[in-house]
């Protein structure tokens, strides 16, 4: 079980790029596990909202904040840990990543808050908050948006979530909304944004500062 949790490490991932980083030649096998991690609560399985992208767009992640910190940076440095000074292993091993770690889990808040309000008759009409993903018509890329709320008529309300020490700007706003409308395989209605330090002056559309997800933080319970 603890090959499996340091596999899936701080992001999410797929199932055969969590059973290669194993070394598990046997798929049976690693199905049990899996949903043996999944059935303890130590996993959890993402989904995008449009289905349609089947089951190879389906993602796993670990279910904890502070156990997805222990099987990144603790359980795999195990023996440095204990032979290195605090300084040291935090410069090695955590630093240079510790602002993606930080920022999964800030899109995991986000997504939670917008389940929240959707519960709480804010939104209405909403299906289902959750990845959206698509494929671009000029390069045939695929790609998914962390963030989207499905409409009952199948159209999707796209959100960018930001953690920086920076307020959102009008032209992350501006090319959050082109990338986002210019997507011709989803049915983008419209695009919001949530950024933990706010946004500058004059900018306009669906906007959540930190503020609002602190003032607004009785509607989890």
């Amino acid at each position: 079980m603890d090959d499996l949790l340091e596999a899936v490490g701080m992001k999410r991932r797929g199932f055969s790029e969590i059973r290669n980083r194993t070394e598990t030649s046997d798929d049976g096998l690693f199905s049990r596990h899996l949903s043996r991690a999944m059935k303890r609560g130590l996993t959890s399985k993402s989904v995008p909202v449009n289905t349609s992208h089947g089951k190879k767009r389906i993602r796993y992640e670990i279910s904890d904040n502070a156990l997805r910190f222990y099987y990144t940076y603790v359980y795999p440095n195990m023996s440095a840990l204990v032979s290195s000074e605090p300084e040291r292993f935090y410069d090695e091993y955590i630093g240079d990543t510790l602002e993606d770690f930080v920022s999964f889990g800030f899109a995991n808040i986000c997504k939670s808050y917008l389940e929240a309000i959707t519960r709480d008759v804010m939104l209405g009409n909403v299906r289902e908050v959750g990845r959206c993903c698509y494929v671009d018509k000029f390069t045939g890329k695929k790609g998914e948006f962390d963030l989207a709320l499905l409409k009952d008529d199948g159209r999707c309300e796209v959100c960018f979530a930001k953690l920086s020490p920076f307020p959102m700007t009008k032209d992350d706003i501006e090319m959050g909304t082109r990338l986002a409308m210019g997507i011709e395989s989803v049915n983008v209605e419209s695009v919001g944004f949530i950024s933990v330090s706010g946004f500058e002056d004059g900018c306009e559309g669906i906007l959540i500062d930190g503020d609002t997800l602190y003032r607004d933080r009785a509607i989890f319970s």
